[in-house]
């Protein structure tokens, strides 16, 4: 984690994507979740992180009106707790295995969309 902390700074923008596992994002992306204290000050004042843009990804083999809840933990987390700013929270239900986001464009369009909008907002990422 000493090294991400830096790399966490300097981002532009981050993307959370993680699989849903018994209703929740996977242990591993809630570890490190957990382990963004450094980045408080105290309870009510967070460093480096205000203002920083984040997309999520969640994905699973429910419908995904049922990941809702999931979208709005990483919305309550990030936005709330620690100041950033949601670009798009982008869910795919019903991919039970990875191929099958084939069978949704829209939600590859989406993808997309969004990674055209953080190229224009963030020169550097165009070729």
């Amino acid at each position: 984690m000493q090294e991400l902390y830096s790399k966490i700074v300097g981002a532009d923008c981050i993307v959370f994507a993680s699989p849903v596992y018994m209703g929740q994002i996977t242990g591993q992306l809630k570890l490190f979740l957990d382990r963004w204290y450094p980045f408080m000050e105290s309870p009510h004042k967070v460093r480096h992180l205000p203002g920083k843009r984040y997309v999520t990804i969640t994905v699973g083999g429910r419908a995904a009106e049922k990941f809702l809840p999931i979208a709005e933990y990483y919305d309550d987390r990030l936005g709330k707790i620690f100041g950033m700013k949601c670009v798009e929270n982008i869910i795919g239900g019903g991919l039970s295995h990875p191929i099958m986001v084939t069978s949704q464009p829209e939600l590859i369009e989406k993808a997309r969309a969004v990674g055209k909008e953080l190229a224009v907002a963030i020169p550097q990422l165009m070729p």
